[in-house]
């Protein structure tokens, strides 16, 4: 199927390119693994995990995994963020990996947290990424995290890959895991300071996520 238009962002088909089909069970471990510099690892999900399991996701080594490992991965997501990740866990979803050209990250579409769309009322990831520079207006839980990260950013650094989501496969994307990243990768290409080329991410598809609330 021919890609169409991003909406604010010309040819999708320009923007993000689709390298190979991925499975579901790739899009849970990006959720996980990014979680490793959280603190709610260790409260909630770390202790739901074998020591075997912890020891592959700090090695983000998601080849190491086994069957065997899968469902208590999952479980262990679902336990910690199951109202916001499990209408995405759909079996009709289409999952693959991809780059995002990194002039496309400014039209990204953060989800519906009434916080976040204060901040950006069009909803886009630029208008967000302007807002968190200046603090305006002031989100706490993530102005914090994000300053951490920019002081100490290294883009080998990154923890899991980006996940964005759409109804339709020509968009727009909503961020769905790594705005935090994704925010600060936006920042440093607007202010010229760091190269940023093309962002790996993976995207899953499905009609089904018009109902998202997140959306």
């Amino acid at each position: 199927m021919p890609d169409e238009p991003l909406h604010g962002a010309g040819n999708f088909g320009e923007c993000l390119s689709e390298t190979d089909p991925c499975s579901e069970e790739m899009a849970v471990w990006s959720f996980v693994v990014a979680e490793l510099d959280s603190p709610r690892w260790t409260q909630r999900l770390e202790p739901r995990l074998s020591r075997g399991l912890v020891e592959k996701l700090r090695l983000n080594d998601f080849s190491a995994l086994n069957r065997d490992d899968l469902p208590f991965l999952r479980a262990a997501l679902l336990a910690h963020r199951g109202s916001y990740v499990e209408p995405l866990l759909q079996a009709t979803t289409r999952w693959a990996r991809g780059e995002l050209r990194a002039e496309c990250l400014e039209f990204l579409r953060v989800i519906a947290e009434p916080d976040f769309v204060l901040r950006s009322p069009n909803r886009q990831l630029g208008q967000f990424a302007e807002g968190t520079e200046r603090g305006v207006p002031s989100i706490p839980d993530f102005d914090e995290p994000y300053h951490v990260m920019k002081a100490r950013f290294r883009r080998e650094w990154m923890k899991g890959t980006p996940i964005l989501v759409s109804p339709a496969r020509s968009g727009p994307y909503t961020i769905a895991e790594g705005l935090t990243r994704l925010t600060l990768l936006t920042s440093l290409k607007r202010q010229g300071t760091a190269p940023v080329g093309t962002v790996p991410v993976i995207f899953g598809v499905n009609p089904a996520f018009s109902e998202w609330r997140w959306i």
